[in-house]
């Protein structure tokens, strides 16, 4: 039931989710506010051995920042669907206790902590009305914009382990595991009304509680945990540490409704730690007495001028054997060799596919050119070129052997395209051209 504005005044209640600018917005302070605070240290890094960052400490931590979850839970008035629980934020705080135990000589460390962490998430529906809402003033049923909103309270203690890294002298890395133990799950579900001056009829207000009661969560949380830090010294034995925090989930917080809930944290924060050993101090050798030293003594050398060199060259020729031993007077002989190169040729005439005609690759030369044509001619050319003065050759050969008797034979291919399609004398027509 609701009533018009008329009737009560209009009265506005509800949490906001927090969008991710205002989750970075946040933790941008965290960040400033730490660094202004760990500014009057700086002046103190000199004065202090940097060999304190390999001794053994016990510290406190303290983080704040952004809890980001994750659900799929889907929300009804009765049939009617009201919206999904999907992304929530909520601020979170974190407060624990370390220890840093170093790693023989090395740059790591071992360091287990426990801690209290706030996971708690705010979740929020997209707006949705209903068209069943009742106006008295109206009496009728209106139509009323509406969100519901889905808050969580989340928080365990933390038993962690995990290894840290030095790449420089006071900056660590370190990443690790932790296991966590529910201290609470409760939850709220509430409904806000959005459609101005509207109200509920049952407490006069545009809020309203639909439910509360204890989440069912598994029956640990397991995640892994990184962080950067530096280390600026107050004093000989204690350490303030700016760091940033990030927890990503390994296993969920519940599995309500068939749903995965998780929970990522992201947080800035400090660590505040005393070393429980000394710092090893470095050996500086003292500085020995100035011993008196004697006037110097001046011994004059006397000066002797650079001998004369004198160029002497002494060349000796001596042959080499094939074996590698040496011949004191070697023989050398000049042979000419005469080299004949060969070059065989193909006994055919390609010709173009179903033509008739010599190709004009094919070098012919006339009767009389013939008493100028010389086989030293090929002695520069390839097998190719060779093959294509084939009919001057053969020419040439008839011309020198008038008896001698040669068969042309002329072929015709019956798988081309042109020589299957051309007539049946097309290989006597060849013949007859190289003749």
């Amino acid at each position: 039931m609701l009533l018009p504005a008329a009737a009560l005044p209009s009265v506005m209640f509800g949490t906001k989710t927090h969008s991710p600018s205002r989750i970075s917005s946040r933790f941008g302070y965290v960040v400033s506010l730490l660094l202004i605070f760990s500014a009057p240290s700086f002046s103190q890094i000199a004065q202090i051995s940097k060999n304190d960052t390999k001794r053994t400490r016990l510290g406190v931590t303290g983080l704040y920042g952004s809890n980001i979850s994750s659900t799929n839970i889907q929300e009804f008035s009765g049939q009617e669907f009201c919206g999904t629980f999907e992304q929530g934020a909520a601020p979170g705080l974190s407060l624990g206790v370390f220890g840093e135990i170093p790693i023989a000589a090395s740059s790591f460390s071992f360091i287990p902590s426990v801690a209290y962490h706030n996971l708690s998430s705010s979740f929020t529906t997209n707006p949705f009305n209903l068209e069943h809402a009742f106006d008295i003033g109206a009496g009728d049923t209106v139509r009323i914009d509406r969100e519901r909103v889905y808050q969580t309270n989340v928080s365990t203690i933390a038993f962690g382990a995990s290894a840290g890294w030095r790449p420089i002298d006071r900056l660590r890395f370190d990443a690790g595991l932790s296991f966590g133990l529910f201290t609470s799950h409760s939850y709220t579900k509430t409904e806000h009304l959005l459609t101005p001056d509207a109200v509920y009829t049952s407490n006069n207000l545009s809020t309203q509680e639909l439910e509360s009661g204890e989440m069912a969560v598994n029956s640990f949380l397991l995640t892994l945990e990184t962080g950067i830090g530096y280390d600026f010294p107050l004093s000989d034995k204690v350490t303030f540490s700016p760091r940033i925090n990030a927890s990503i989930p390994l296993t969920s917080i519940s599995e309500t409704g068939g749903s995965s809930y998780k929970t990522w944290t992201i947080a800035g924060g400090a660590q505040l730690s005393v070393a429980l050993d000394k710092a090893e101090e470095l050996y500086i050798p003292p500085i020995p007495p100035e011993l008196p030293t004697a006037a110097p003594v001046v011994i004059p050398v006397p000066v002797r001028e650079p001998d004369k060199s004198v160029l002497r060259v002494n060349v000796r020729a001596v042959g080499i054997t094939s074996s590698g031993e040496e011949v004191p007077e070697p023989i050398v002989s000049i042979q000419n060799v005469r080299v004949t190169d060969l070059a065989p040729t193909l006994n055919y005439v390609f010709f173009d596919d179903g033509k008739e005609e010599i190709p004009s690759r094919y070098q012919k030369i006339s009767s009389s050119g013939t008493r100028g044509f010389d086989y030293s001619m090929f002695n520069t050319e390839n097998a190719l070129e060779i093959h294509y003065s084939l009919l001057n050759i053969i020419g040439k050969r008839l011309q020198s052997e008038p008896q001698a008797k040669i068969t042309l034979t002329g072929t015709k291919s019956l798988h081309s395209d042109g020589d299957s399609l051309s007539e049946e004398n097309l290989a006597m027509r060849r013949a007859e051209n190289v003749a």
